[in-house]
């Protein structure tokens, strides 16, 4: 799997387009690598090219565990999730709801389409 990542500082936003097959060292590594810098207040996740059979649901708790760490998001801050199949929503939506769990700061969405999750960052 790769996840490349484009920075739209206007938007104050980053996306990772992730291809291939999951892996959740990489996604780990990549979330790590961001919130360890300056990140963007908005994110959005593309995971509409990976296949993500092969996390599983410790591997997904152990992503929305790591989020509660996140200190450095900002108030207002978005997270966006691509998921146009079924396994991968339901694999984002249990992202989310951990993550809600947790108090986070930030709003968190998934959607069919990189195209609606946009029109949903770029709303105030």
């Amino acid at each position: 799997m790769s996840i490349t990542s484009k920075i739209d500082t206007e938007k104050d936003l980053t996306i990772f387009t992730a291809k291939g097959n999951s892996s959740f060292e990489e996604f780990m590594a990549v979330a790590k690598s961001f919130y360890a810098g300056e990140p963007t207040r908005n994110v959005l996740w593309n995971i509409d090219q990976t296949s993500v059979w092969d996390l599983s649901g410790e591997d997904i708790l152990n992503l929305s565990q790591y989020a509660p760490r996140i200190n450095k998001s900002k108030f207002g801050a978005k997270t966006a999730f691509v998921a146009p199949d079924d396994l991968s929503s339901a694999l984002s939506k249990l992202f989310v709801r951990l993550g809600q769990s947790k108090k986070l700061k930030i709003d968190i969405k998934i959607f069919k389409s990189e195209a609606e999750a946009l029109v949903w960052i770029k709303a105030d």
